[in-house]
């Protein structure tokens, strides 16, 4: 047989075959994706790692509301509502001072136990008497104050207490020494006796004293004549003393009709009487005539007399009676 052998361009073209198969199967193989090798999860280290199919395998969920959007790898999307499906319920669980009770059903009630209510604690109780409808009070059992009592009540002055007054023995009308008492009572009633009398300074006989008609000296009864004089006096009169004093109308003084007679007499309400002087002349007397002389009024220390006629040309004496006040 004879020897074939490759030259040097046959082997390159071998090279570049082999080349070409070679890749066409790397390629092949890599773009496998069903594991023609059969290689687990173990063999690889994913084995607690479930498998889910790509179009079952989400990308993401949204929420509006109760309602939830779940979006596959694929971009299919599926959605559904908050709502618990489970219809198995236990019973509740009951409050205690330290820790919270819990959702549930209420636990059946024992037979026998009608009227009952669950308490937050979990177990049936009978309810607490809450009845609100009251009688009247009494003596003996609490109640409602009745119109009476009310009125009762209110004819009580406040901080007022229950008061007894003491027996004491009853004493016919007389004149007695009494006792009191520290609480202000009349604990006692004796008789006064004549002892008790005499005592305090009082004569134990008559000692009837006849007296005299009082003088001007000496007191004494009112005499008949003196009540009688009495009773002529008016109440709040007083005692005049009539004094007289001598004066001159000088002829240079009259002013206008009018004379001012000054002295310490004289007062607002003083009464007084103007009178010709015992001296007076048949000319003087004359021109006091014709002056026509009138009260003109009269204030503390003057006196004023008005001319009604021919004011005098001469002096003219005259005399003033002052009789006290009016």
């Amino acid at each position: 047989m004879a020897n074939t052998f490759l030259n040097k361009d046959g082997l390159s073209h071998l090279v570049s075959k082999l080349k070409t198969y070679i890749a066409s199967q790397i390629s092949a193989h890599t773009s496998n994706k069903s594991n023609p090798h059969g290689v687990t999860k173990s063999q690889v280290g994913l084995g607690s790692v479930t498998n889910i199919d790509q179009s079952k395998a989400i990308k993401s969920i949204t929420r509006s509301g109760t309602t939830f959007t779940a979006t596959a790898l694929d971009g299919t999307q599926t959605t559904f509502d908050q709502q618990d499906s489970n219809t198995t319920y236990g019973n509740m669980k009951g409050a205690s001072t330290s820790a919270a009770g819990s959702a549930g059903l209420a636990p059946a009630p024992a037979a026998g136990a009608a009227n009952r209510y669950l308490r937050s604690d979990g177990t049936w109780a009978v309810p607490p008497d809450s009845n609100t409808t009251y009688g009247v009070a009494s003596s003996s059992s609490n109640g409602l104050m009745s119109a009476g009592d009310k009125a009762k009540l209110d004819g009580i002055a406040a901080g007022a207490n229950k008061y007894t007054h003491p027996a004491y023995t009853a004493k016919s009308s007389g004149l007695y020494k009494v006792t009191v008492d520290g609480t202000g009572h009349v604990s006692a009633a004796t008789a006064v006796t004549k002892a008790d009398i005499t005592a305090l300074g009082i004569p134990g006989q008559d000692t009837n004293t006849t007296y005299s008609d009082a003088t001007t000296s000496a007191h004494g009864l009112m005499t008949a004549a003196d009540k009688s004089k009495l009773n002529g006096i008016a109440s709040g009169a007083t005692k005049n003393i009539s004094t007289v004093k001598s004066f001159t109308l000088s002829a240079s003084s009259w002013s206008s009709g009018a004379y001012t007679i000054s002295d310490s007499l004289i007062t607002a309400s003083s009464n007084q009487e103007v009178l010709p002087a015992t001296t007076i002349t048949a000319a003087q007397y004359n021109a006091l005539s014709k002056a026509q002389i009138i009260d003109g009024g009269q204030s503390a220390g003057k006196l004023t007399l008005k001319a009604l006629g021919t004011v005098p040309t001469i002096d003219i004496p005259i005399r003033v009676i002052f009789r006290g006040t009016i």
